[in-house]
C-alpha cells in the first residue's frame, strides 16, 4: 500500500492534468506523457523520487504494444506473455492458453499452405511427428511421398472431404507404402488403441486413357496392416489402385461413411482375428472422365476383398459394376453378416470359400457376361434379396459348383430375361442348393430353351415352396434334374411349366408339385413306404419298368400294376375271408343272341327267361398278354345249340349245348393263342 502523501500527489496530479488549458481530461481520453510531466515536475524532485503504485484507472488504452517476459518486466517475446494467460471453461479448471494450443497441432503451425501448388508433404509429416492430433487445413495439400503416424491412436481430422483435399500427384514416391502409413501394432489381441483417419478427401492423378494397363498404379491410400481396431470415417478416396489395404491382423476396425473409386482393390482385409465392421461404403465410379469411365466399365475392379476375417460385418454397401470377393488365403477365410448390400448392374459376388449370411441385399445383371453370384466354394445363405438380370445372361444368373459347397436361398426373388438359367448347381464332388420359398419371374410367354432351375451331377438340391410366373402360351422347364441324386423337390407350383425328372430313381423325393395350369398334379418319384401298425407295418410302392410295384415289409413283391391295368398279387383277392370274383357280367340273352367276354371280364352270368335254341359265347382275347387268365361262364336255362369262340385264338374242345345250372372253366394258353377248358 502507499504511502497516504503518494496517493495524494496522483490525486493531485490527475486534478492538475484536467485543469491545463486545451487537455481536460475525460474519460476515454489518451492521456500522453506531456501533461504527466507537466503535473508532476512541481511535486516531485528532479531525481531520485519513487512513485508508488498500483495507479487504478476506470480503463487504459496504450499506443504501442505493451511488451512482455515470462516475468512481465522489459520483455519483447510473446511466448512468454502467452504462457501467462490462462484459460477456463464455465465450470472447469484454469488451465494455460498454452497448454490449450497444444491438444493438438494444425498442419498449418508446420508450413504447410494447402493451396494446391508447392509441397505439404513435409509439413504435414512434421504435425504428425508431434504424436498429438493432427488437424488438416481446408484446401489443397500436396503430398508427394508417406505420411508415416508416430504414435499408436492418432488421429489425423480434416475440415470435411469437400474441403481438406489431399492431393497425390504422379510425382509420388511409388515405392512408399502409402499416402497416409500407421505404425504396426498387432495383433487385434493387444488391445492396441489403432489411428483415426476423419473428414478429408484424397484423390489420386490418373492420366485421361481409355485402357487400364495405361492406369497409374499407386500405393494404396490408406496403409493400415496389422493395425488394429483404427477408424476411418468421412473420407472420399478417388482414383486410387487400392483404397485401403488391412491385410494382417487388423481386427476391431470400423470404416464408416466412406466413397471410394479405386480401379484395384477397395478395402483388401486378409488375417483379422476380431470384428470388422464396415457400414456405408460406397464404391462407384466418381471424379472419372469418359475415358476413365470406360476404364472402370471393365468390371474387374474389386469393392471388397476379404481372405480371413473372424466375425466381418457389412451393412449399406454399395459396388456398382464391380466385384466382392470372398477368398481362401494361406491365413484363412471370412465368416460374418452382410445386409443392406446393393451389387449394381454387374452383380459380383464371388464366393471361393467362408462362411455368411447375407439378407435384404440386390444384385443386378445388365451385361450378357457378368453373374450375379458366381460360387465355387464356402457357405452361403442367403434370405429376403432380389437377384435380377436385365439382359439374357450367358451364364446362370446363380451358379454354384465346387466340392463341399452350399448355398440358400429363401424368400427371395430371381428375376431372368430371355433364354437362360435362374440357377444352377454341379459339382465333381457334392455342391448342395437349398431353394425355399422362392419367387422365379420370366416374360410373359417364353420360349425356353434352358431350365430355369438346373441340378446338375454332382449336385444336391432342395426346392420347396417355390413359385414361377404362368408359362401362359410359352414353352419351358422349370426343374431339370440330371441324375438320381438325393434331392428333395417338394410343394412347388409351375403353371404350365414341364419338370425333367429321371426316368426312374430310387434316391430321388418329388412330392405334390403342382401344375395349375394343367390341374392339380401330385407327383412322388421314387419309392414311397407307408406306415402303419402291427408288427410289420411298412409296405412300400413303387414304379419300375412301367409298373406300379407293391412290396412287403421284407422288400418282397407282393402286387404291381401295369400300364394295360393289370392287377398282379401273389396272394388270393378275399372278401370276408373267401375268395371273391368282382369281374362277372350278367346278362339275359334272347334266343340267337351273343354274349360277348370283355378283356378283363372274368365270369360271364347268363339268365335266360327260358330254354334258348341258340347262343354264342365269345372269350377274350388269348394272346400272350393274357397268359395265365381266367373265364368261366355258367347258364340257369337250357342252351340247345351253343357256340363259344373267342375275340382272338381259338378254344379247345369248344362245347356245342349247355345244360340248365351248368358251366365252363377256360386258361389261356397265351404261347398258342388258345383257351384250355378246366372243366
Amino acid at each position: 500500500m502507499p504511502p497516504k502523501p503518494i496517493r495524494a500527489l496522483f490525486a493531485l496530479a490527475l486534478l492538475l492534468v484536467s485543469a491545463v488549458s486545451n487537455a481536460q481530461f475525460t474519460p476515454s481520453q489518451l492521456l500522453t506523457a506531456a501533461p504527466l510531466d507537466n503535473a508532476f515536475s512541481n511535486l516531485l524532485p528532479n531525481a531520485g523520487g519513487t512513485l508508488g503504485g498500483p495507479l487504478t484507472l476506470p480503463s487504459l488504452t496504450v499506443v504501442t504494444p505493451i511488451p512482455f517476459s515470462s516475468g512481465a518486466t522489459n520483455a519483447n517475446i510473446a511466448l512468454g506473455a502467452t504462457a501467462q494467460l490462462q484459460f477456463q471453461q464455465p465450470s472447469g479448471v484454469v488451465r494455460s492458453v498454452a497448454a490449450k494450443l497444444g491438444d493438438s497441432v494444425n498442419a498449418l503451425d508446420y508450413g504447410a499452405t494447402c493451396r494446391g501448388t508447392g509441397n505439404d508433404t513435409a509439413a504435414i509429416q512434421a504435425a504428425v511427428a508431434t504424436g498429438k492430433e493432427v488437424t488438416l487445413p481446408p484446401g489443397t495439400c500436396v503430398v508427394t511421398d508417406a505420411i508415416t503416424l508416430a504414435t499408436q491412436g492418432q488421429i489425423v481430422r480434416g475440415s470435411g472431404r469437400k474441403r481438406t483435399i489431399i492431393s497425390v500427384p504422379a510425382t509420388f514416391n511409388m515405392s512408399a507404402l502409402g499416402v497416409f502409413v500407421a505404425p504396426n501394432t498387432g495383433p487385434s489381441s493387444s488391445n492396441a488403441e489403432g489411428p483415426q483417419f476423419r473428414d478429408f478427401k484424397i484423390t489420386f492423378a490418373q492420366p485421361d486413357v481409355a485402357v487400364r494397363a495405361n492406369l497409374t498404379t499407386y500405393p494404396p491410400a490408406l496403409y493400415l496392416q496389422n493395425s488394429p481396431r483404427f477408424t476411418v470415417a468421412n473420407l472420399q478416396i478417388s482414383e486410387a489402385t487400392t483404397g485401403i489395404d488391412m491385410r494382417g491382423d487388423s481386427g476391431g476396425a470400423h470404416i464408416d461413411n466412406v466413397e471410394m473409386s479405386a480401379y484395384g482393390i477397395g478395402i483388401n482385409i486378409d488375417g483379422s482375428t476380431d470384428s470388422v465392421r464396415i457400414t456405408n461404403f460406397h464404391f462407384w465410379p466418381f471424379d472419372l472422365t469418359t475415358n476413365q469411365y470406360t476404364v472402370w466399365d471393365d468390371g474387374t475392379q474389386t469393392a471388397l476383398q476379404s481372405g480371413r476375417c473372424d466375425d466381418l460385418h457389412v451393412t449399406d454397401l454399395l459396388a456398382y459394376a464391380s466385384k466382392v470377393k470372398f477368398i481362401r488365403t494361406s491365413n484363412g477365410n471370412t465368416f460374418g453378416v452382410v445386409s443392406g448390400m446393393d451389387l449394381d448392374t454387374y452383380g459380383g459376388l464371388i464366393m471361393q470359400a467362408g462362411s455368411l449370411s447375407i439378407s435384404s441385399s440386390i444384385f443386378s445383371v445388365i451385361r450378357a457376361d457378368q453373374q450375379a453370384l458366381l460360387m465355387t466354394g464356402g457357405l452361403l445363405t442367403c434370405s429376403s434379396c432380389v437377384f435380377y438380370s436385365g439382359v439374357s445372361l450367358k451364364n446362370p444368373l446363380v451358379q454354384v459348383s465346387g466340392t463341399g459347397t452350399y448355398l440358400q436361398i429363401g424368400q427371395s426373388r430371381l428375376q431372368i430375361t430371355g433364354d437362360m438359367q435362374a440357377v444352377s448347381a454341379s459339382s465333381s464332388g457334392l455342391a448342395t442348393v437349398v431353394l425355399l420359398g422362392n419367387q422365379f419371374m420370366t416374360p410373359a410367354n417364353p420360349t425356353m430353351s434352358h431350365a430355369v432351375v438346373r441340378l446338375g451331377t454332382g449336385s444336391r438340391g432342395t426346392l420347396v415352396g417355390n413359385r414361377i410366373t404362368d408359362l401362359g402360351t410359352g414353352s419351358g422347364t422349370f426343374i431339370s434334374v440330371a441324375a438320381d441324386e438325393q434331392h428333395i423337390i417338394a410343394n412347388n407350383a409351375s403353371a404350365g411349366w414341364a419338370m425333367a425328372l429321371p426316368a426312374t430313381a430310387s434316391n430321388l423325393t418329388v412330392l405334390n408339385n403342382s401344375n395349375v395350369g394343367g390341374g392339380a398334379k401330385n407327383v412322388v418319384q421314387g419309392t414311397m413306404t407307408l406306415l402303419g401298425g402291427g408288427t410289420t407295418p411298412a409296405k412300400t410302392l413303387s414304379v419300375e419298368s412301367g409298373a406300379l410295384l407293391v412290396r412287403n415289409n421284407a422288400g418282397t413283391q407282393i402286387g404291381s400294376l401295369d400300364d394295360n391295368g393289370n392287377f398282379i398279387i401273389t396272394g388270393g383277392m378275399k372278401h370276408g375271408g373267401a375268395d371273391f370274383d368282382g369281374s362277372y357280367a350278367f346278362s339275359q340273352p334272347a334266343s340267337g343272341a351273343t354274349v360277348t367276354m370283355g378283356y378283363g371280364n372274368q365270369t360271364a352270368i347268363i339268365a335266360p327267361s327260358a330254354t334258348i335254341a341258340s347262343l354264342t359265347i365269345t372269350l377274350p382275347a388269348c394272346n400272350s398278354g393274357y397268359d395265365g387268365g381266367l373265364v368261366r361262364y355258367a347258364a340257369t336255362q337250357a342252351i340247345t345249340s351253343l357256340t363259344v369262340n373267342a375275340s382272338s385264338g381259338a378254344v379247345s374242345n369248344a362245347p356245342t349245348t349247355l345244360a340248365a345250372g351248368a358251366g365252363h372253366g377256360y386258361l389261356c394258353r397265351g404261347a398258342n393263342s388258345t383257351w384250355y377248358p378246366l372243366y
